[in-house]
């Protein structure tokens, strides 16, 4: 990719003349070291240069941070859910302790692991849904250690078992679910702009937007 088409860096200059202007106006200075600039594309090569923002470059990266969500620039969301995996294992790990205690009970340590881990795990699962399940295994099988510790069974117990003893579906499941909630609450929105999410169609589609249920 040599660069923006000039319809994209048209736009992209037009846009943060607006943002400057504005900030501009409102005498409010925005920190270059805490923004990023991120393009989107299928496309290996050469990134364009880097935008210019209140005469400073916003650097370029290829993965950028957004409400706990890393987006990468093809969108495969690999670097999140393995971010997220250790993340989800490093609680396990810190965890262990009270997952092996005699003293409580069965039921108390599974809404631990509810609260504390699986919440991590599905965090934003309708932005990441449709990433390859190569990648979302490595969050099921945060699930899978997290069961065979809180049940103490051992390792020859099939994961079918150790998930069917405690009641938990599969993260796959639950995902869908969330997804399926997600769009419910997109279609009985009473704002237009919510509602008409994922009905738009670019000229140039390089990306299929996640299909409501």
């Amino acid at each position: 990719m040599k660069g923006l088409s000039k319809t994209s860096k048209s736009t992209q200059e037009s846009h943060l003349y607006i943002v400057d202007q504005w900030t501009t106006d409102w005498r409010i200075k925005i920190n270059i070291d805490k923004s990023t600039t991120i393009h989107f594309t299928k496309r290996y090569g050469n990134l364009p240069t880097a935008p210019e923002l209140q005469n400073q470059a916003i650097p370029i990266e290829p993965i950028a941070k957004y409400l706990g969500v890393y987006l990468d620039r093809r969108l495969t969301f690999k670097h999140h859910i393995t971010t997220i995996a250790n993340k989800a294992n490093q609680r396990l790990f810190a965890l262990y302790a009270m997952f092996k205690s005699p003293v409580l009970s069965i039921k108390t340590k599974l809404h631990i692991y509810k609260m504390m881990i699986r919440s991590l795990l599905l965090y934003a699962a309708p932005v990441w849904k449709n990433a390859a399940k190569s990648h979302i295994i490595k969050l099921q099988r945060v699930q899978n250690k997290a069961a065979r510790i809180i049940t103490g069974h051992s390792r020859d117990t099939t994961i079918i078992q150790l998930l069917d003893d405690l009641d938990l579906p599969y993260l796959d499941s639950l995902i869908d679910q969330i997804h399926i909630n997600f769009w419910r609450k997109i279609q009985h929105s009473n704002q237009d702009h919510i509602t008409n999410i994922g009905t738009l169609i670019a000229q140039r589609q390089l990306y299929k937007m996640p299909k409501p249920p």
